[in-house]
């Protein structure tokens, strides 16, 4: 008789029990990650560590074939870890009390419906300011330009992941000529651990998710 925690064979890189842990370096124990009910802080680290483990072996010099095409996969990576990163500031901000009252609905509606990260980064920067009124505006710019850098190249959360968009414009026509993967990670490396700082602030300020 099969195991009861066996799955069937055409799902077999389902390990439904943690008794199953394999030697091997890509085995993935999903069980613990429950405990991140609702926490896009946390999603956002995983997507983020998905790109640099991306990045670092085409580092390597081993890939096969040119890393031309990966800038869509490791760009929404980032994107979407960016994505996360903002919305969980604003919910953490939100319960701290720093979210101005006029502007709570369409914060709130921007964290549930949308994908633009110029308007999440747009709502993001008054509680910034809140809590680090002195804080260097050449680094706030510094950090906005990935944001914008990143926004200019997909607007939508459409383009780094389709070749045309639900309106059917070419997505490709955003993209830069070309792009240094490794500079992308130590850019958005600097922007993800501003966005920690502030966003742990925020979480002192309000206690737990």
């Amino acid at each position: 008789m099969p195991d009861d925690d066996e799955p069937p064979a055409n799902q077999s890189w389902q390990r439904l029990s943690v008794k199953h842990q394999p030697e091997s370096p890509t085995w993935c124990n999903t069980a613990w990650i429950r405990n991140f009910k609702g926490d896009d802080a946390a999603l956002a680290l995983f997507f983020r560590r998905a790109a640099e483990n991306v990045i670092s072996y085409l580092a390597l010099g081993r890939s096969e074939g040119p890393p031309d095409g990966l800038l869509m996969p490791v760009g929404y990576l980032y994107r979407h870890a960016l994505e996360l990163r903002l919305k969980a500031l604003l919910r953490a901000a939100e319960r701290a009390g720093c979210i101005a009252p006029a502007a709570l609905d369409a914060c709130r509606r921007a964290c549930q419906r949308s994908h633009v990260l110029k308007l999440l980064w747009d709502f993001a920067l008054d509680p910034i300011k809140t809590i680090f009124p002195d804080l260097d505006e050449s680094l706030l710019r510094r950090q906005q330009g990935l944001v914008d850098d990143l926004h200019r190249i997909d607007s939508t959360g459409e383009h780094l992941r389709y070749s045309r968009t639900q309106q059917q414009a070419i997505t490709v026509d955003a993209y830069p000529d070309s792009v240094e993967l490794r500079e992308l990670q130590e850019a958005y490396a600097e922007l993800d651990e501003f966005l920690l700082v502030c966003w742990g602030n925020f979480s002192d300020r309000s206690g737990p998710y």
